[in-house]
């Protein structure tokens, strides 16, 4: 609980910050601006959802519901550990962002780290690698397959358009891709660890100064998730997995014809 006294804070998604590397990320500029918030007198961060965004950045209709943005690990964090050379980052507009750049090339620098993780056979975070992967087990191993199924097939076909041994998630089709795919699904699951952690130690960082987080839950996730296609019968989807039920608000001042959102509900019986 955050008490009864009235407090103040600033709301900033992680992407809002400076970086040389595209996008904003856990990094050096995320703990200035943690100190620039204890300076200010502020004592409450609200971050926005840190779910995978969709094709223009927004986290509000994300793939998964318990994956983190890969996006926000930051290189220079990685440099520091040893898993990537030194480098100046690469050049880009401030704004807009261009995703799709940032998408391809950070996915390069993140590969080359993890390639680095393995041949250094780091015992203490390999230990740690592991532990998280038992710890995430529930959501890990599906969300991984379901990433490198999308590297492999094509990021703009969705599920409900796959072979379907894999559409319907046949027990010996699904093996087969994870033999086939072991290695993306691996990164895959890196990358959820290097989130994990270097949001654990910024949020540490941030609480350990008076700085507390809020932010809003990952409420709703998109028809292509990998949630949908995990546990279809947890959302009002019809036999070929289209939504029967959408997620909107009603007209109200902000819009007097209401919102349709398009997200399919939960099926909470």
């Amino acid at each position: 609980m955050l008490g009864d006294r009235r407090r103040a804070g600033i709301l900033l998604h992680p992407t809002s910050l400076p970086s040389r590397y595209g996008i904003g990320d856990f990094g050096p500029a995320a703990y200035r601006w943690v100190d620039f918030l204890v300076d200010a007198g502020q004592t409450l961060w609200q971050v926005l959802p840190l779910i995978p965004p969709d094709a223009v950045g927004s986290p509000y209709a994300s793939s998964s519901a318990f994956a983190g943005n890969w996006l926000l690990v930051s290189p220079e964090r990685l440099i520091a550990q040893g898993w990537l050379p030194p480098m100046r980052g690469w050049s880009q507009p401030a704004e807009p962002v261009q995703y799709r750049e940032v998408i391809r090339r950070k996915r390069q620098l993140l590969w080359l780290a993890w390639l680095e993780f393995q041949r250094q056979q780091n015992v203490n975070a390999q230990t740690r690698f592991r532990k998280f992967r038992i710890r995430e087990l529930s959501w890990l191993e599906d969300w991984a397959l379901f990433s490198a199924l999308k590297e492999h097939i094509g990021e703009s076909l969705p599920w409900t358009r796959w072979e379907q041994g894999i559409r319907h998630r046949h027990a010996r089709t699904l093996r087969v891709w994870r033999e086939r795919l072991s290695e993306r699904i691996r990164f895959h699951e890196f990358l959820q660890w290097l989130f994990d952690e270097q949001w654990r130690a910024l949020k540490r960082y941030a609480n350990e100064r008076g700085i507390q987080i809020i932010g809003d839950v990952p409420l709703f996730v998109t028809r292509d998730s990998a949630d949908t296609w995990t546990n279809p019968k947890n959302f009002h989807l019809d036999r070929l997995g289209r939504p029967t039920i959408v997620a909107g608000v009603p007209p109200d001042y902000f819009s007097p014809r209401g919102q349709v959102w398009g997200d399919p509900l939960y099926n909470w019986d």
